[in-house]
């Protein structure tokens, strides 16, 4: 059995990180389907700033995961492309020379 070559490491990793960021992008699609406006009903000030503070941190949180998932996908893709240029820029035949 022959090892990885370049070739197939940088196909897999493109396809691996592709599938990452689409798969981000679905995430960033529901959320924005499924989002509800902030309507905070309370009888205390420090219960409507608190019921507040926790949506927004909740928010927060998915962002973060979101924007987590598509770098690691974007970091992916790029060394995915890298791998697979080599082997492309290794196997390319070699340019004549022009004599003059």
């Amino acid at each position: 059995m022959a090892g990885l070559r370049s070739e197939h490491v940088g196909i897999v990793l493109v396809v691996v990180g592709l599938a990452l960021v689409l798969f981000g992008a679905y995430l960033a699609y529901a959320a924005y389907t499924a989002y509800k406006p902030l309507a905070v009903k309370g009888g205390s000030l420090e219960s409507v700033v608190s019921v507040s503070v926790m949506k927004l941190v909740d928010l927060a949180f998915k962002l973060a995961y979101i924007g987590v998932i598509v770098w690691a996908g974007g970091i992916l893709l790029k060394n995915g492309i890298e791998a697979y240029k080599i082997k492309a820029h290794q196997e390319a035949p070699a340019a004549p020379q022009a004599q003059g």
